[in-house]
């Protein structure tokens, strides 16, 4: 869990030193990243990074498209 944490903190320092917008998000079952992404698109998000495995970049980036 600690790997975790130090990837989200990673993500909202270098967010806030850019003035940057940070919403961070689980998935809580398959299919999940898919409507995130479509969200994120929707509501104007300029950037999502995605941290996971192949199933994880697959999802968000069929929500993406």
């Amino acid at each position: 869990m600690g790997y975790y944490i130090s990837i989200e903190r990673g993500i909202a320092t270098v967010c806030a030193r850019n003035n940057a917008q940070c919403v961070i998000e689980h998935t809580k079952s398959r299919g999940h990243a898919i409507s995130l992404a479509r969200d994120a698109s929707k509501n104007g998000f300029d950037y999502v990074i995605a941290v996971g495995g192949d199933g994880t970049i697959n999802e968000v980036a069929q929500g993406l498209l």
